[in-house]
């Protein structure tokens, strides 16, 4: 995974095969842009490359809708798995999934993108 230095946004994904260390596939996010609503920066162009393919696929999205209205907000509650714990990667606090998390306001006095 690579990140941008200069705005914390992930640039690229890189699928390597753990025998020979060759890349498998790339998936390279650019043109970020920060949600009007939520303030959540999502690319707005991918593009996946399979160098032993020679082959490439660029997409650009015009628009998310993030965490539609219409899925119930279960969808969005973390399960456990196997029996593991769950836990805040901010906080590094182990977690009840039996209430949701608190939800952390997101700052737009300083943006970036716009």
């Amino acid at each position: 995974m690579r990140v941008s230095r200069q705005y914390g946004t992930i640039i690229a994904h890189t699928l390597v095969d753990g025998r020979t260390g060759q890349a498998l596939a790339e998936a390279r996010m650019s043109d970020h842009q920060p949600d009007p609503e939520t303030g959540v920066v999502l690319p707005h162009r991918i593009s996946l490359g399979y160098p032993g393919l020679d082959q490439e696929l660029s997409m650009t999205i015009a628009s998310f809708e993030v965490n539609p209205r219409s899925v119930p907000p279960t969808t969005w509650q973390p399960t456990v798995a196997g029996g593991y714990p769950c836990k805040d990667i901010v906080t590094e606090q182990i977690v009840s999934l039996d209430s949701p998390p608190a939800v952390v306001p997101v700052s737009r006095e300083v943006n970036p993108f716009e």
